[in-house]
């Protein structure tokens, strides 16, 4: 039955056509919506990091580190003998740098220390059972009879960004650990203090003052990136916002070789 044969290939044909017209509509559709919604992004990788530009808030960040960062007072010169003018006493900042009562510090906080006595937040407080100083980088470890401290994080100093916020934690003029708060200015800044000559310090506008000396410069994230050690003071001239540190990236081997020659 040859009529038959030939109208079923027409309808075939056909619905061949049909399937066709439809694919293209969908062809054109998808085009369509594509120029109107603009470039599709991909989705972020599963566990990727969010973008953190823009964050400014450290308050979990200080309150991850408060509890490590402690006072350092220290007595100098003749004890015993009250009145006595070669006596007389200083202050800074420590930070725990291992978790058996490990501090890391200035070396000019502690150099020629009678006593180094440490106090945490808590109002707990230990005397120095040793110190090691390395006066060249101004960096010293200062031990004590704690355990199960808890030592802060240590960042990386070398990929901080100018104008990244920062964090410098101290016992600010001897009146207990507070917080400032800035961005980092200049990295590699020379500076001389105290017959020692810096190449690479770190510069933040973030308040410091004596006492924070020691201190720890912290990321977002509550990570070292720094250790206070000088400000900018310039005679006859009202000078802010210029403070100094140690990179961290400089400073950890010095610290952990320090702590390889404690009893």
């Amino acid at each position: 039955m040859p009529g038959i044969t030939e109208h079923r290939k027409r309808r075939k044909k056909m619905e061949r056509f049909r399937t066709k017209i439809a694919l293209l509509a969908l062809v054109v559709v998808a085009l369509l919506s594509a120029c109107t919604s603009g470039v599709v992004s991909p989705p972020l990788a599963s566990g990727a990091p969010q973008s953190s530009v823009g964050q400014t808030d450290f308050t979990s960040a200080v309150a991850a580190v408060w509890p490590s960062v402690v006072e350092i007072e220290v007595t100098f010169g003749a004890q015993g003998a009250p009145g006595d003018p070669t006596a007389h006493a200083g202050a800074g900042t420590g930070w725990v740098v291992g978790a058996n009562g490990l501090i890391a510090t200035c070396n000019h906080v502690v150099d020629g220390a009678q006593t180094v006595n440490v106090i945490f937040n808590d109002g707990t407080k230990y005397t120095a059972t040793a110190v090691r100083t390395y006066p060249s980088k101004d960096l010293a470890v200062v031990k004590i009879a704690a355990q199960n401290l808890t030592p802060l994080a240590i960042g990386n100093s070398s990929q901080v960004q100018l104008g990244q916020p920062l964090a410098v934690i101290g016992n600010a003029l001897n009146l207990g650990i507070r917080v400032t708060v800035g961005v980092l200015s200049q990295n590699d800044v020379p500076a001389n203090y105290d017959n020692i000559s810096f190449t690479d310090l770190i510069e933040v506008d973030a308040a410091v003052n004596p006492g924070n000396s020691g201190g720890p410069i912290i990321n977002l994230v509550g990570q070292v990136l720094g250790i206070v050690n000088i400000g900018l003071e310039v005679p006859n001239l009202d000078v802010e916002s210029f403070n100094y540190g140690i990179p961290i990236n400089e400073a950890a081997p010095i610290l952990n070789q320090l702590i390889s020659q404690l009893p």
